[in-house]
């Protein structure tokens, strides 16, 4: 559980159930090793929404049965707990046996985060009550005695500095295109065409 890198997609909010205002938003973290059942670690991720150091929110990826149930039942799932230790909302995580990546899902609602009728400029007054903050600690379970810290990261889910998430599904021989932004020095949208085609002979869609 020797964390390797950690970032976060941005989705729209009904992909989680939320609604268009939302954000869905995937926390992904990256290990050096791998793990045949993630539910051996614990993955906490804390989220500071006003900037004075101290987790707001924590997002935790655990064992489904152990949180629940007080018995592990092998299932990993993403928790959010507000800063009284309370559940807010929990999702099942996306983490493959015998894998590497951890994906981590959460509402930016239930972490305080809402969208605003202006569109400011990230980091420039309403963008920063948009902003959050986030460093990952993680634990090992079995066998224990094992503690990775990262250092921290911020994010405005509602102005994010590239563009994620975007994807298309693509038959034989089909093609599609959607745009990519990324926010310049000067805080300015910068707009890329991007075109996917997959071959006749391809099982799966590529950029070009």
């Amino acid at each position: 559980m020797d964390v390797r890198a950690v970032g976060v997609q941005v989705l729209p909010g009904a992909a989680l159930g939320g609604a268009d205002s939302d954000r869905s938003l995937v926390f992904l973290i990256n290990t050096w090793g791998r793990a045949t059942n993630q539910s051996v670690n614990e993955y906490d991720i804390a989220i500071d929404t006003n900037g004075d150091n101290v987790a707001d929110f924590t997002v935790v990826g655990v064992d489904l049965g152990a949180v629940l149930a007080g018995a592990f039942n092998g299932q990993f799932a993403s928790f959010t707990f507000n800063a009284k230790g309370d559940i807010v909302n929990a999702f099942f995580a996306d983490a493959p046996m015998n894998g590497s990546t951890i994906e981590l899902p959460a509402l930016a609602s239930d972490l305080g985060r809402f969208q605003k009728p202006e569109d400011p400029i990230p980091g420039n007054g309403p963008a920063k009550r948009q902003q959050l903050t986030y460093a990952v600690a993680a634990f090992s379970i079995v066998p224990g005695g094992f503690v990775d810290l990262t250092g921290s990261a911020s994010i405005n889910p509602f102005s994010p500095a590239v563009s994620s998430g975007d994807f298309a599904s693509l038959g034989p021989g089909a093609s599609s295109s959607f745009t990519l932004s990324t926010m310049t020095r000067t805080a300015r949208r910068r707009r890329t065409r991007c075109r996917l085609h997959r071959s006749a002979k391809s099982r799966s869609s590529r950029k070009s």
